[in-house]
């Protein structure tokens, strides 16, 4: 592509806006990874990944400079997601014992690595000792543990509501139905049942004491009460009190632990849970934002000042939780690949990711990102085993699912990605590391540029103390050429074309500069 010929004047702006008191968690800012143990790594050759396969693998995370590590659910289950629990102390056999996992994570933290595994307190599976034992009758002490109505009481949102469990048993003579928001293999429970209160409460307190895990990924964090099913400011303001009371009953069993809620909503939603009990939130319109704005090729949501928007509506809520920081990201298991989502480019993936690992917060990175893997809902596909290789070279590759969009032609392994100069896992270990090493990266505030930039950039700064950078992405698939006449110096290029010359600062298609100003 030709180089813009337009010179536009690229200074140092004084801002108007004040940086926001810095509010990240107390941990160092951590770069975590989404890891999904089925699809990761297999040390037994059933086809499974596996605990023992992760432990292996975990100093490949630590040089790709991973800090932290999500584990999606690892208790017995149905599924085989296991989002569907039948006991919550347990780790599933397919994936291994309880000292495995306790080896898992002594090895973690012997490298730094922080693990925090996902709680699914929203409901369990129907073959849950709890919920069969509740479907002998209303005389079950287990029966207020889940949400119940006659059916002639029932006037909304019936198909939500279940005469019967999976297994195509009836509930029983009582004809009483059971609420299950995701499906009838998945009952709700009852949150406004104190027995039930405190039993979740020591699920909690036993993983942190008992087993040593960090903190908890929330599952469904929204819905302890049935949100979209009635009065939603009063479920709200209910599930909200009971985050509250969780945070308070984990941290006097293991201070500072981490606590992640999944709150599948807008901004305007996601707020008061980060004034709560919860430390962060995965930050759904932040990733849609990033996403549009890498398809758009322009800077057309305004993504930096939005974000500082959201951060000051969060600063003035009352008694904020001084502990929060923001969970953000760029895809996740229910969502399609993000290099699905550009049409397999490889140039806007590694932008995106250059984005994201440039903004405020504390980043999560779905197993396989740093490849390009490539899937597209149902879900299986967007979930499948992490190619560490040609197939059929490496042991560790699971294979309970086929690879259908994740062949070598299409997605090449990590033997190759690993040597190959250019490869998207080359630039991800390099943001990686590099946020790692600057701590105005995760901890700093973002203020928006107010200088005048050429159409197809985006331009911020990252504020922490006396700290002040300037980072540029160039947004489109073309070069740009501006007229460099303030201070500072390059601290980081993702592109060798990119960088000052003299009074000319380059620009490369899809490319990212960081660069130094003097306060």
């Amino acid at each position: 592509m030709k180089a813009l010929a337009s010179l536009f004047l690229l200074s140092c702006v004084a801002c108007i806006w004040e940086p926001l008191k810095d509010t990240a968690h107390s941990e160092p800012q951590r770069v975590y990874y989404q890891v999904f143990l089925r699809s990761f790594c297999d040390s037994n050759g059933d086809g499974i990944g596996d605990v023992v396969g992760l432990s292996g693998k975990l100093d490949y995370l630590s040089d790709l400079g991973i800090n932290g590590l999500w584990l999606m659910p690892v208790h017995p289950s149905g599924s085989y997601h296991k989002y569907d629990v039948r006991d919550f102390y347990g780790i599933d056999p397919e994936y291994g014992t309880m000292e495995e996992f306790k080896t898992l994570l002594r090895e973690a933290h012997k490298r730094d690595i922080k693990v925090v595994i996902d709680l699914v307190l929203n409901h369990t599976d129907d073959e849950h000792p709890w919920f069969q034992d509740a479907l002998s009758g209303p005389e079950s002490q287990f029966r207020p543990f889940y949400l119940w109505a006659s059916p002639d009481s029932i006037t909304e949102a019936k198909h939500l509501w279940h005469d019967q469990p999976a297994d195509g048993t009836k509930v029983n003579s009582s004809k009483e139905s059971f609420y299950g928001f995701f499906w009838k293999g998945m009952p709700d429970l009852n949150y406004d049942h104190p027995p039930l209160r405190d039993s979740i409460l020591q699920i909690g307190r036993y993983w942190l004491k008992e087993v040593g895990v960090d903190g908890f990924r929330l599952d469904a964090a929204l819905l302890i009460y049935p949100y979209y099913e009635g009065p939603q400011a009063a479920y709200l303001q209910k599930t909200l009190a009971w985050w509250d009371v969780f945070h308070k009953a984990m941290e006097e069993t293991r201070p500072n632990t981490f606590l992640v809620g999944e709150v599948w909503q807008s901004d305007t939603v996601l707020l008061p849970f980060l004034s709560s009990g919860l430390d962060a939130c995965f930050h759904f319109d932040l990733s849609n934002r990033i996403i549009e704005t890498v398809l758009a090729e322009e800077d057309s949501f305004n993504l930096a000042g939005q974000l500082l928007a959201y951060r000051q509506q969060l600063a003035a809520f009352p008694e904020p939780n001084p502990e929060r920081t923001d969970a953000i990201f760029l895809s996740n298991h229910d969502q399609d690949r993000l290099r699905s989502r550009f049409d397999g480019s490889w140039e806007k993936a590694g932008l995106a990711a250059s984005i994201l690992l440039t903004l405020p917060g504390t980043p999560f990175i779905y197993y396989g990102e740093e490849l390009g893997m490539l899937g597209k809902k149902p879900d299986k596909h967007i979930r499948e085993p992490f190619p560490w290789a040609l197939p059929g070279t490496d042991p560790c590759q699971t294979a309970w699912q086929s690879l259908e969009y994740n062949m070598p032609e299409k997605t090449p392994p990590l033997s190759e990605q690993q040597f190959k100069e250019g490869s998207l896992w080359k630039h991800y270990r390099k943001l990686i590391h590099f946020r790692n090493t600057h701590p105005v990266m995760g901890q700093g505030e973002i203020l928006p540029y107010e200088g005048k930039l050429p159409e197809g950039m985006l331009g911020y700064y990252r504020v922490l103390g006396e700290k002040r950078l300037l980072v540029l992405h160039q947004l489109a698939g073309r070069r740009s050429v501006l007229t460099w006449k303030g201070a500072g110096a390059v601290l980081f290029s993702t592109h060798e074309g990119s960088g000052i010359t003299g009074d000319a600062l380059r620009m490369a298609p899809f490319s990212t500069l960081v660069l130094e100003q003097k306060s």
